[in-house]
């Protein structure tokens, strides 16, 4: 349902941008929501980049915890990393996991240009989709009667459309 209503959201924005400004002029802006605002209000659209920095810095949190969180869960079946298979006493978190992440999330957007972070995080989600789906896969072949209903074919395509467009982000990057 939420990609659904995601979907649906996406596709009302996009109605509405090109009803307020033309398809050319918007494929040419850097911020193109910013130009439908300024266009449809004549006010500045200053606003906007507090929005981008809050919308980024949420998912630079959902990136941090997501990782961790898989780090965590890989320590429980791999021995080498299972110094990862910690949690806080009281909190539950995944500390150790958490602090590392964090640092190389840090380390990396003082380091890296804003667009190579943009893609090396996007390219590391897709394998990350990718290897979740496989595992998914996997699964339903070691027990058919799993906890989980799911029709075999979503993890296939879930796979194959993550690895097809892992490829797609390489081909583009280079």
């Amino acid at each position: 349902m939420a990609l659904g209503i995601t979907a649906v959201l996406y596709a009302l924005v996009s109605l509405a941008a090109v009803r307020a400004v033309p398809v050319d002029m918007l494929s040419q802006s850097s911020r193109p929501l910013a130009l439908v605002w300024e266009v449809a209000t004549g006010r500045p659209a200053a606003f906007m980049a507090w929005i981008a920095v809050a919308a980024a810095l949420n998912g630079v949190l959902a990136q941090i915890v997501m990782a961790s969180r898989v780090l965590f869960g890989l320590g429980k079946r791999t021995a080498f990393l299972a110094v990862f298979h910690r949690a806080h006493p009281r909190f539950g978190t995944p500390v150790l996991a958490t602090v590392l992440i964090g640092t190389t999330v840090i380390i990396s957007a003082l380091a890296l240009p804003v667009a190579k972070l943009a893609e090396i995080t996007s390219m590391a989600l897709l394998l990350v989709f990718a290897i979740v789906n496989t595992t998914l896969i996997a699964l339903k072949y070691r027990q058919p009667v799993a906890p989980f209903r799911v029709p075999a074919i979503v993890p296939w395509f879930g796979m194959l459309a993550s690895l097809a467009a892992f490829g797609a982000t390489i081909g583009v990057s280079q």
